[in-house]
């Protein structure tokens, strides 16, 4: 169930607010600073011009890459879908990185320390029009796929070019980072829903109108009514014309009674418990997102700690 869970953390992270704080929090906290470092031979050193010359080439190609905010993007996506796959394109000028469906990708193999993927050529036959537009070899890929569709389907991606960061260092699955809190927040939307139905609820007033009965029957007789059924209709329709739309009318004989199910504590205690259960499930104090919080010995500790 790997895709459906990555689907129900993008779905979070669409309609729940706290869910997509939590992630650019943590995406943002990295601040993607770069250092370069040549490595040099103590034995045979290499020329001084030689070194300056590759060191400007690698910090050009390091600085193409914007790392500071590139960076931010990875980490958000492999937070929220278990890993993020790109394809990079380059020229001397730019570099950008191509996000790939993680539905189409998965890790099979590490190399120096890197995930390497395999990408699932069948993608093309639902998005054909993309094959004019990304990389030749995605084109020469997906030949192969259609010439053999059973053993070529998965094909590694060329390492050179792809990349895969993974929310976690597991190859056999790639689970969204935050699943342990998606129960926290499908209970804080159904306390919302709850809260917006009780509020709408509350501006509803329901009016009766009882038909009286003739009381020498003894209330013995079936529809013993002092009024007949067009009479008390009419009245309804002026009535239920004269009110506005959140007041309701009903027309019965009978004794209406209502049955309240109303908790002790505060209304709001239901909603602000579920939002205290995601940000702790989280790992991240909500006084970092919730002015209504105050403690300055638990904010900077959290902070520290994060």
């Amino acid at each position: 169930f790997q895709k459906n869970l990555r689907a129900m953390s993008q779905f979070l992270e669409r309609v729940c607010m706290p869910y997509r704080r939590i992630l650019w929090y943590y995406a943002s906290i990295p601040r993607f600073y770069w250092n370069l470092i040549p490595k040099l031979s103590i034995i045979e050193p290499p020329e001084e011009e030689e070194v300056i010359a590759k060191y400007e080439e690698m910090c050009k190609i390091t600085e193409n890459l914007e790392l500071d905010k590139e960076g931010k993007n990875i980490i958000f996506f492999a937070l929220r879908d278990g890993a993020f796959y790109g394809y990079l394109y380059e020229d001397e000028k730019s570099t950008f990185i191509h996000r790939l469906d993680p539905d189409y990708c998965r890790p099979v193999q590490i190399e120096a320390g890197v995930f390497n993927f395999a990408f699932d050529f069948s993608y093309f036959k639902k998005y054909p029009e993309y094959l004019e537009t990304w990389d030749p070899s995605f084109k020469t890929m997906y030949a192969a796929y259609e010439r053999d569709s059973t053993n070529m389907r998965w094909q590694i991606l060329d390492p050179q070019r792809s990349i895969c960061i993974k929310a976690d260092p597991s190859v056999d699955e790639t689970l969204p980072f935050f699943i342990g809190i998606f129960e926290a927040l499908m209970d804080l939307i159904d306390a919302r829903t709850l809260q917006r139905n009780k509020d709408i609820i509350e501006n509803y007033k329901l009016i009766v109108q009882r038909i009286p009965l003739f009381s020498e029957s003894g209330g013995k007789d079936l529809d013993d009514f002092k009024l007949d059924v067009d009479t008390v209709l009419a009245f309804n329709r002026q009535l239920s014309e004269s009110v506005p739309d959140n007041v309701g009318i009903a027309t019965t004989p009978m004794e209406i009674d209502t049955v309240d199910f109303k908790p002790d504590d505060n209304s709001n205690d239901l909603l602000s418990t579920s939002m205290k259960t995601v940000f702790d499930d989280s790992g991240v104090s909500q006084m970092l997102f919730n002015s209504n919080v105050s403690g300055s010995v638990g904010f900077d500790g959290s902070i520290k700690t994060d």
